[in-house]
Order: structure tokens, then sequence, then C-alpha cells
């Protein structure tokens, strides 16, 4: 099954689920039980960075491997636009989870695929850099009061603009309900210490942020969040060498906008290593 061989390539839990991707918005009333909020938001942000958690219909015809046998579906329309038309030829939607080693940093350009998994696979459809740099914003919508499971690009401002007051809930679950829950996640190979203020070793980098920081590392000099999210993961694989560094440090991030989404990632890429 072909579901089932994404999970194995990717050595990803089966219990963790993935992001099912429409060509057209119409395309969703097919897999979930209606759901009014969720007009409201496809309708403001798609196609877009935003991931829905509705309630699956009983006939839905996605793989109960793609939703890890859970009674949601995790439900996106991609921006991009060879994506896009990747999926309207096929006219079905595709189960499609990042790519990279699970676990491991995310992949932002066709390169970084290619590290991660060589002969693994046929062939990779390159569509260039992502745009946003980090993955989309997953939003709980099967209870009453909507709860975003996931920081991203669009912040829970913007989401509560539209359908009313939204929390945050950040969880690390064994048995995720969405994409990006696992406590340990997105980790380079070097241990990583977040919020670091100094080098604490020799052979630590430290990538900064700002126009402070001085380091040869830096997210964005100009002190842009949006620019920040861009480069995360590809700096963060950048400087995993073991052969230069012994560890990794990364400077504080402002806790607002997106940069809640980028210190979601690097909280849960230092899980259980020491912190400044």
């Amino acid at each position: 099954m072909a579901v089932k061989k994404v999970f194995k390539v990717k050595k990803r839990p089966l219990n963790n689920p993935i992001i099912t991707h429409v060509g057209k918005s119409s395309w969703v009333s097919g897999m979930t039980e209606p759901e009014p909020r969720a007009k409201l938001l496809i309708k403001e942000f798609w196609p877009g960075p935003l991931t829905l958690i509705l309630r699956k219909r009983s006939d839905c015809p996605i793989s109960d491997y793609a939703t890890a046998k859970l009674e949601t579906i995790a439900v996106r329309q991609p921006k991009n636009e060879i994506a896009l038309r990747l999926l309207l030829e096929l006219r079905k939607p595709i189960a499609a989870p990042s790519a990279n080693i699970s676990g491991k940093v995310s992949s932002t350009n066709a390169g970084h695929v290619q590290n991660d998994f060589g002969d693994e696979i046929d062939f990779i459809l390159n569509a260039g850099e992502c745009e946003t740099g980090i993955e989309s914003t997953v939003i709980d919508l099967t209870d009453d009061e909507p709860t975003i499971l996931r920081p991203g690009a669009i912040s829970i401002e913007k989401i509560s603009h539209i359908i009313g007051k939204t929390k945050y809930l950040f969880s690390q679950e064994t048995n995720p309900r969405s994409p990006g829950l696992l406590p340990k996640h997105y980790s380079p190979d070097l241990p990583l210490r977040i919020n670091a203020t100094k080098k604490e070793q020799e052979n630590e980098v430290i990538i900064g942020f700002g126009q402070n920081a001085k380091t040869n590392f830096n997210l964005s000099p100009r002190g842009d969040l949006s620019e920040a999210a861009k480069n995360l993961y590809s700096t963060l694989r950048h400087v995993d060498d073991n052969k230069r560094f012994t560890c990794i440090a990364i400077s504080p991030i402002p806790n607002h906008g997106i940069g809640v989404a980028i210190n979601d990632r690097l909280r849960r890429a230092s899980e259980g290593q020491k912190r400044d």
C-alpha cells in the first residue's frame, strides 16, 4: 500500500497521522462532516499554510493509515503552483507528509530531500525553495472552541478575527491528533540549546537573530521573523556537522507572530537537551 510505504521510508510512527492535500476546497466535503467554521477559514486562507482537523465522514475514502485510524482527518490545500497542478491532474487527494526522516529537521528544498532519502525514492518533483519555511498552522475544529495544535505562519490573531475565540494547545503527544505534536521533533543530530545568550563550548556554533548577533550564522540580520522562519531549517541543516561543531546554540527568538511557531519547533527540536 502506497501510504504505508510513506511511513516506512520516512521511519514515521504509524500513530502519527499525515495531512491529506486537496486540489480544490470542494473536495473536503467528500471526506469530512460539515463544519461552518471550516468554510470561513477555507475562504480566507486557502490555498495556503493552514491545516484543518475535521471529523471524518463514515464513508471517507482516505486510507486509515493516513489518519492513524482516528475519527478525524487533517486536510489542507497547498499554495505551491506545482503541487496544485499535480493534485488537479490526478483529480484525487494526496496524503503527503514533509519530505524528511521522521523526527529530524524538515526539508525546504530538493537537495535536502535527496540527502535524506537518496535511492529510497524514485524521483523528486522540484518546486523550488519553500516559501514559508516552516510547516502549516494546524487548527482542530472538532470541539466547541477551536484549538491551534501546531502554530505556523497564520497566527492565532488572524484566525480569531475570522471565527472568534481560539486557543493554543502546546501539547506533546505520544498518540498525536495531528502531525508535528510528538515531544521530540524537527531535531538535528547535534545537541541543540535554545535561548542562548553566549557561547558555552569552544566548538559550539551559535545561530543568531537580529542586528546585534555576533555570529557567522544569522536567521535574519534585520530581525525579520518571516525571514527567520524561512531560513530556520536550512540553517540548522547547514550547521549540523559533527566535523566542525559539537553542538548548536540558538539565540532567543521573539515569541509573537510567526515567532511563536519558530519557538515551538525549537522547543521540540531541543527536547531532553540542556537549555540556557
